[in-house]
């Protein structure tokens, strides 16, 4: 009976008044989820919260916190948000805005020289797909070649290989050594996977779209043919100049 009247918080009651009370938990449900509430989480008297309502509500994740969760470096995660740029379709079609992208056509290649802003882009594109697509993933070529030459066994391997799974994947610094021979092979392998899935990707490369069409495989006529291409020229500063 110690032990309820604690529960209580009310000791002035008589034995009779805090059983009755607990017996009464019974009929009585949360006024919040609607659950019953058990005799372990019995309330104070006049208050009908269970347990876990009463907790406090979990702080909202930063926008920093949620693309480090994606495997965005810290470098990227931080910078402020910018603003998408408004670019015309590559192929002579009506006006194509990459902020409304929502995973069709399957593949967005964002494509310039150096410095043009487009590892930010695909962060801030990146960001705001995460509603639509949780679970996304953010990971660079490199390191995704680099563990696809590790054992079928090995941890790294199999992490990589569900990222490479994300129902959104942005693969960035695609065909930085394009020459060397078999330095593309692993990400050709996910890339060719997730476009006969038709799986939302975003690739950033160095490489032109005339240059995505002459490597080996066929996988740059897939990119280009069926996804489209957004150039970036100069900084970021030139490249987000007339954005929305």
């Amino acid at each position: 009976m110690g032990e309820l009247r604690r529960l209580v918080g009310c000791a002035d009651l008589s034995d009779e008044e805090i059983q009755a009370y607990v017996a009464g938990l019974a009929e009585w449900c949360c006024e919040r989820c609607g659950k019953p509430i058990a005799t372990r989480q019995a309330p104070p008297i006049g208050e009908r919260i269970c347990f876990d309502c009463s907790r406090p509500a979990p702080r909202p994740a930063s926008r920093e916190q949620l693309l480090r969760r994606c495997g965005v470096p810290a470098r990227y995660a931080r910078e402020p948000w910018r603003p998408l740029t408004k670019q015309p379709h590559p192929f002579d079609q009506p006006a194509w805005r990459l902020d409304r992208w929502t995973g069709e056509p399957w593949c967005v290649v964002l494509f310039g020289g150096s410095d043009a802003g487009k590892t930010m882009l695909s962060v801030e594109l990146l960001y705001r797909l995460l509603p639509r697509f949780p679970g996304a993933a953010w990971r660079t070529a490199a390191a995704i070649q680099e563990s696809m030459t590790l054992f079928l066994d090995s941890p790294i391997r199999a992490e990589m290989a569900a990222a490479c799974c994300a129902p959104l994947l942005v693969v960035d610094d695609y065909g930085k050594a394009a020459g060397r021979a078999g330095s593309r092979d692993g990400v050709d392998g996910v890339l060719a996977t997730r476009h006969a899935e038709m799986m939302p990707t975003v690739l950033t490369t160095n490489l032109t779209p005339t240059q995505l069409l002459l490597l080996d495989g066929g996988i740059g006529r897939r990119i280009v043919s069926d996804g489209v291409a957004v150039p970036l020229a100069g900084d970021w500063r030139r490249a987000v100049k007339g954005a929305i």
